[in-house]
């Protein structure tokens, strides 16, 4: 949960930076362009939950082995599940930026406080029987059934006046290559014996991870490139 919070701090922080220059831009842009501006975000949002998910799947089992060895590895069940809300907590970064910018409140004010009650009354259900991994799934259940689809709504359908389907279907394809990969990280790094072989196989992991996340998110690479160029 430290390597979780962290994670989220940082990349939080950089999502707060851009806020007060989003809402400039609603100001003095039309919203075509800022519509443009927010499918990018939402891009850069798909890329660093890529990264993060993938990366937490498929070291903290391989650092835990090499730092407090095979009996402190934790279960994979609430490996996923950490990884699992850590996936909805990045990707509803960059909405709640344009929620805030956009002051997208009144038709979501309820929903932060059902969402609490859900959150509250699962964990109480599941956690005898579950622990903590009947935790971690209240927390992502709860974050499915409120924000996972509030925040979208507000801002795409509410403000944007657009169709919602494309963010859900990136978002399914993004998770699915995620876990696809993260799930294979996972079984790849557990048997590590040292410090050496941690770092070898990580440096083999992120070439594949790098190649993958360029495959997916070809328009943006070249577009990267040929700023880059410029």
């Amino acid at each position: 949960m430290m390597i979780v919070t962290a994670a989220q701090t940082l990349i939080r922080t950089g999502f707060s930076m851009i806020t007060a220059s989003i809402g400039r831009m609603i100001n003095v842009a039309d919203k075509e362009a800022v519509y443009k501006s927010f499918t990018n975000i939402i891009n850069i949002g798909f890329i660093i939950s890529f990264i993060a998910v993938v990366n937490f799947m498929g070291f903290v089992n391989g650092f835990v082995h090499v730092w407090a060895g095979p009996d402190s590895v934790l279960p994979t069940s609430t490996v996923l599940l950490l990884a699992i809300n850590l996936y909805l907590t990045i990707n509803s970064m960059p909405l709640v930026v344009y929620r805030e910018a956009t002051g997208c409140f009144v038709i979501r004010r309820y929903i932060p406080l059902i969402g609490a009650f859900i959150n509250i009354g699962l964990s109480l259900a599941l956690v005898v029987e579950f622990k903590i991994e009947g935790v971690l799934a209240a927390t992502a259940v709860a974050r499915i059934l409120t924000y996972f689809w509030s925040d979208p709504n507000a801002v795409i359908v509410h403000f944007f006046n657009r169709k919602i389907l494309w963010y859900f279907v990136k978002y399914f394809v993004n998770a699915v290559c995620v876990f696809t990969l993260g799930y294979i990280y996972m079984y790849a790094m557990v048997d590590v014996s040292g410090v050496s072989e941690l770092l070898l196989k990580t440096l083999i992991l992120i070439v594949v991870q790098l190649a993958m996340l360029a495959l997916l998110n070809r328009p943006l690479v070249v577009k990267m490139v040929e700023n880059w160029r410029k």
